[in-house]
């Protein structure tokens, strides 16, 4: 997991491309960017989201294995939770099309995360995480999920 701010983008270059080419991307949205996908060369692509945030109790945890994530709030805020997949307990099988299976997580192991605006954070496979979750009241936000594929 990596945690950072839009701000220092260009500091990841040096290690990798790709990330550096999603978090340009989220740089540029803006409220007439269309959502859904957008590809963006040599594998990544990233998807455009607008939505309110739900109740943490709501929601699961999720892992994925075809990609890294990389979740840019553009507007609004969130909690987004993470756990090593390692104690996360499987609530939905892994599902290869959609790449994504679903999980509990013991609470001792979940770290709590607060992203605001133009906040970022990079999930591997490993990373269960649950995103999208009320940070305080519920918000509508904007959010751009940049894929990295892992192979």
């Amino acid at each position: 997991m990596i945690y950072d701010t839009i701000d220092h983008a260009a500091l990841y270059a040096p290690i990798c491309d790709a990330l550096k080419t999603i978090l340009d991307f989220a740089a540029g949205v803006t409220a007439s960017t269309e959502t859904g996908k957008h590809e963006l060369g040599d594998g990544l692509f990233a998807m455009v989201g607008r939505y309110a945030t739900e109740p943490a109790e709501e929601r699961l945890f999720e892992s994925h294995r075809k990609y890294i994530d990389v979740q840019i709030v553009v507007e609004g805020r969130e909690r987004l939770d993470v756990a090593p997949l390692a104690v996360a307990v499987e609530n939905d099988p892994y599902d290869a099309e959609s790449d994504c299976a679903f999980y509990h997580a013991p609470a001792e192991f979940t770290t709590q995360v607060a992203l605001q605006e133009g906040a970022f954070i990079v999930l591997y496979p490993h990373d269960a995480h649950k995103p999208n979750c009320t940070l305080e009241e519920i918000e509508n936000i904007t959010k751009v999920v940049g894929k990295i594929p892992v192979e």
